[in-house]
């Protein structure tokens, strides 16, 4: 693997090709059936037999882990790595990293105005349901696009895979999305669609921060 090299083989430009159309058209066809309301009894369904599973010890749980994926946890995080990578003399990955992952917020939050779906309101939520609409999560693709873009950028900075650190990552972001199914504040739709638009960014940005 080239890292920072000077571009993409035919083979991989085209894997990646692929798997970013793939990717794109999950999600849109995931957004026609939230936005035709397809599939919405069978997902009430799941959330009623997760809010039926519910103890003490997950609820104390998962309601901390819950705030690994707000951007009051994220961007301080963010900010000191950031500091700390710029003065090792790897401006030109934090930015492409940086660039990543606020490109993704973005387009989320975007997409939830467009599409103002309302947030589950068929049982007591854990906590108050937020303001904003429901798809995507933002606290799924936030965490998830966060987790991307750390390991694009340490794969890029050391030149190793690091399968533990990815796996780690892994885990605490896909905690951090069933936590708000969890919490009865999103549909499980919202997190698979947070989850597919980090994804995209992700391969996006591979390019510019590994290859």
């Amino acid at each position: 693997m080239n890292y920072l090299g000077s571009g993409w083989s035919d083979d991989v430009l085209l894997l990646f090709s692929i798997a970013i159309f793939t990717i794109l058209l999950l999600f849109l066809s995931l957004t026609l059936q939230i936005v035709k309301k397809r599939g919405l009894r069978k997902e009430k369904r799941i959330m009623a037999w997760v809010y039926g599973h519910r103890n003490p010890f997950f609820d104390m749980l998962l309601g901390a882990l819950t705030h690994f994926g707000s951007l009051k946890i994220l961007l301080p995080i963010d900010l000191a790595l950031s500091i700390a990578a710029v003065e090792e003399g790897y401006s030109r990955v934090v930015l492409l990293a940086n660039l990543g992952f606020f490109a993704a917020v973005i387009s989320a939050y975007l997409i939830k105005f467009i599409i103002a779906r309302e947030r589950p309101n068929e049982v007591l939520s854990a906590e108050e349901l937020p303001q904003d609409p429901s798809f995507p999560s933002a606290h799924t693709l936030q965490v998830f696009s966060f987790s991307i873009m750390l390991w694009l950028a340490i794969v890029s900075m050391s030149e190793s895979m690091h399968p533990t650190l990815a796996l780690y990552l892994l885990l605490l972001a896909s905690a951090v999305g069933f936590s708000r199914v969890y919490l009865q504040v999103h549909y499980p739709s919202d997190i698979f669609a947070g989850v597919l638009l980090a994804l995209f960014w992700g391969v996006i940005f591979a390019k510019f921060c590994i290859y």
